[in-house]
Parts: structure tokens; C-alpha cells; sequence
């Protein structure tokens, strides 16, 4: 008999300690569950901020590059009336 409640007495400090173990693990699990969700969120930001400062840098290329057609553009007009001009002197 003594035994047999040693036995439980054992039993159930093993089941406390399974218990216990078992809770830490999942509230390891669920920090690292957490912190996963706030790298992947960081890295989205990352992503978005990334996307915008193509966009930006995109259109400024292309401003700079329209601005520099149209300057050529221009110059080579120039050129020829000069030249016209000087023709007819």
C-alpha cells in the first residue's frame, strides 16, 4: 500500500513537472511565434520603403531625362538658325 502511494506521489510530481515543462514550452513558442511576426513585418516596411524610393528615383531619371531631350532639342534648333543666320551674311 505504502508503495502504491509512493508511486502516485512520484506519478504526479512527474505529471507537475511534464505540466511545467510543457508551459514553458509554449510560451517559448509564442515569443518566437511573436518575434517571427515582427522580423516579417520589419522586412514588409523595409520592402514598402524600399519600393517607394524606386518609384521616386524612377521618376527623377525620367524628369532629368525629358528635361535633357528637350535641352538638346533646343540646342540643335539653335545651332541651325545660327548657322541659317550666318548663311545669309
Amino acid at each position: 500500500m505504502k508503495a502504491d502511494t509512493e508511486q502516485m506521489k512520484m506519478k504526479r510530481i512527474f505529471d507537475e513537472q511534464m505540466l511545467a515543462a510543457n508551459r514553458a514550452f509554449e510560451r517559448k513558442f509564442a515569443d518566437m511565434a511573436e518575434s517571427f511576426s515582427e522580423e516579417i513585418e520589419r522586412y514588409n516596411q523595409m520592402f514598402t520603403d524600399g519600393q517607394k524610393d524606386l518609384i521616386y528615383w524612377k521618376n527623377m531619371f525620367v524628369d532629368l531625362d525629358t528635361k535633357f531631350k528637350e535641352y538638346v532639342t533646343k540646342s540643335e534648333r539653335y545651332i541651325k538658325d545660327k548657322d541659317a543666320k550666318l548663311e545669309e551674311l
